[in-house]
Protein backbone atom coordinates (compact mmCIF):
# COMPACT_ATOMS: atom_id res chain seq x y z
CA UNK A 1 0.00 0.00 0.00
CA UNK A 2 2.82 2.42 0.84
CA UNK A 3 4.61 1.64 -2.43
CA UNK A 4 1.44 2.29 -4.44
CA UNK A 5 0.88 5.57 -2.62
CA UNK A 6 4.50 6.64 -3.22
CA UNK A 7 4.18 5.81 -6.93
CA UNK A 8 0.93 7.75 -7.20
CA UNK A 9 2.48 10.72 -5.42
CA UNK A 10 5.48 10.62 -7.78
CA UNK A 11 3.19 10.59 -10.83
CA UNK A 12 1.22 13.55 -9.47
CA UNK A 13 4.40 15.53 -8.76
CA UNK A 14 5.81 14.79 -12.23
CA UNK A 15 2.53 15.75 -13.91
CA UNK A 16 2.51 19.01 -11.96
CA UNK A 17 6.13 19.82 -12.93
CA UNK A 18 5.38 19.10 -16.61
CA UNK A 19 2.20 21.20 -16.46
CA UNK A 20 4.16 24.09 -14.91
CA UNK A 21 6.88 23.89 -17.58
CA UNK A 22 4.27 23.79 -20.36
CA UNK A 23 2.50 26.83 -18.92
CA UNK A 24 5.75 28.78 -18.64
CA UNK A 25 6.71 27.86 -22.20
CA UNK A 26 3.29 28.88 -23.54
CA UNK A 27 3.63 32.22 -21.77
CA UNK A 28 7.11 32.82 -23.20
CA UNK A 29 6.10 31.72 -26.72
CA UNK A 30 2.52 32.73 -27.54
CA UNK A 31 0.79 30.90 -30.41
CA UNK A 32 1.62 33.67 -32.88
CA UNK A 33 5.37 33.17 -32.35
CA UNK A 34 5.75 29.61 -33.66
CA UNK A 35 4.92 27.58 -36.76
CA UNK A 36 4.88 24.05 -35.29
CA UNK A 37 4.88 22.71 -31.74
CA UNK A 38 4.88 19.31 -30.05
CA UNK A 39 4.43 19.48 -26.27
CA UNK A 40 5.46 15.85 -25.72
CA UNK A 41 8.33 15.39 -28.16
CA UNK A 42 10.92 12.82 -27.14
CA UNK A 43 14.54 14.03 -27.30
CA UNK A 44 17.00 11.34 -28.40
CA UNK A 45 20.18 13.24 -27.56
CA UNK A 46 23.11 15.03 -29.17
CA UNK A 47 25.45 12.96 -31.34
CA UNK A 48 28.53 14.59 -29.80
CA UNK A 49 27.60 13.43 -26.29
CA UNK A 50 27.23 9.80 -27.29
CA UNK A 51 24.88 7.19 -25.91
CA UNK A 52 25.33 7.98 -22.21
CA UNK A 53 23.28 11.13 -21.78
CA UNK A 54 19.94 12.09 -20.34
CA UNK A 55 17.13 11.93 -22.86
CA UNK A 56 13.52 12.78 -22.31
CA UNK A 57 10.31 14.55 -23.18
CA UNK A 58 9.80 18.25 -23.64
CA UNK A 59 8.44 21.00 -25.87
CA UNK A 60 9.81 21.20 -29.41
CA UNK A 61 8.83 24.10 -31.64
CA UNK A 62 9.79 25.85 -34.83
CA UNK A 63 9.80 29.65 -35.00
CA UNK A 64 10.69 31.75 -38.04
CA UNK A 65 14.31 31.78 -36.88
CA UNK A 66 15.02 28.66 -34.83
CA UNK A 67 14.21 25.20 -33.59
CA UNK A 68 13.65 25.47 -29.83
CA UNK A 69 13.53 22.49 -27.47
CA UNK A 70 13.01 22.60 -23.73
CA UNK A 71 13.25 19.34 -21.82
CA UNK A 72 10.92 18.99 -18.84
CA UNK A 73 13.23 17.05 -16.51
CA UNK A 74 15.97 18.01 -16.10
CA UNK A 75 15.21 21.50 -17.36
CA UNK A 76 17.42 21.98 -20.39
CA UNK A 77 17.05 24.21 -23.46
CA UNK A 78 18.47 23.75 -26.95
CA UNK A 79 18.13 26.46 -29.61
CA UNK A 80 19.21 25.75 -33.19
CA UNK A 81 19.13 28.78 -35.50
CA UNK A 82 17.54 27.95 -38.86
CA UNK A 83 20.58 29.48 -40.56
CA UNK A 84 22.80 26.81 -38.92
CA UNK A 85 20.73 23.82 -40.09
CA UNK A 86 22.57 21.73 -42.68
CA UNK A 87 19.96 19.01 -43.24
CA UNK A 88 16.66 17.69 -41.97
CA UNK A 89 15.57 14.11 -42.52
CA UNK A 90 13.58 11.18 -41.22
CA UNK A 91 15.57 8.39 -39.60
CA UNK A 92 14.77 5.14 -37.80
CA UNK A 93 17.86 5.23 -35.53
CA UNK A 94 19.77 7.74 -33.43
CA UNK A 95 22.50 6.87 -30.93
CA UNK A 96 21.54 3.21 -30.89
CA UNK A 97 17.80 3.76 -30.32
CA UNK A 98 15.71 2.03 -33.01
CA UNK A 99 12.14 1.58 -34.11
CA UNK A 100 10.47 4.97 -34.45
CA UNK A 101 10.36 7.54 -37.23
CA UNK A 102 12.49 10.36 -35.87
CA UNK A 103 13.06 13.95 -36.93
CA UNK A 104 16.83 14.21 -37.41
CA UNK A 105 18.44 17.67 -37.60
CA UNK A 106 22.09 18.13 -38.58
CA UNK A 107 23.48 21.59 -37.91
CA UNK A 108 26.62 23.69 -37.59
CA UNK A 109 28.07 24.61 -34.18
CA UNK A 110 31.11 26.81 -34.74
CA UNK A 111 33.37 24.79 -37.01
CA UNK A 112 31.80 21.45 -35.96
CA UNK A 113 28.71 19.54 -37.09
CA UNK A 114 26.15 18.26 -34.59
CA UNK A 115 23.19 15.92 -35.03
CA UNK A 116 20.15 15.48 -32.84
CA UNK A 117 16.81 13.71 -33.15
CA UNK A 118 13.31 13.79 -31.72
CA UNK A 119 10.25 11.60 -31.91
CA UNK A 120 7.41 13.92 -32.91
CA UNK A 121 3.92 13.59 -34.27
CA UNK A 122 3.91 13.80 -38.09
CA UNK A 123 7.66 13.82 -38.84
CA UNK A 124 6.99 14.67 -42.50
CA UNK A 125 5.25 17.94 -41.59
CA UNK A 126 8.25 18.95 -39.46
CA UNK A 127 10.67 18.15 -42.28
CA UNK A 128 8.61 20.11 -44.79
CA UNK A 129 8.31 23.15 -42.49
CA UNK A 130 12.01 23.22 -41.62
CA UNK A 131 13.09 22.81 -45.24
CA UNK A 132 10.79 25.65 -46.31
CA UNK A 133 12.41 27.89 -43.68
CA UNK A 134 15.95 26.77 -44.59
CA UNK A 135 15.52 27.45 -48.28
CA UNK A 136 13.64 30.72 -47.71
CA UNK A 137 16.55 32.01 -45.61
CA UNK A 138 19.17 30.89 -48.17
Amino acid sequence: MIVEFACLLLVIVLAYVIWQRMAAFKKEYPRSSYRLVDYMSNFYGLQSLGMKQIRGNGVLMVTDDAVVFEMYLPKKRLIIPVSDILSVEKTQEHLGKLGWSLLCVRYQVGDQHETTAWRVKNVDAWIMELNQLRFRKA
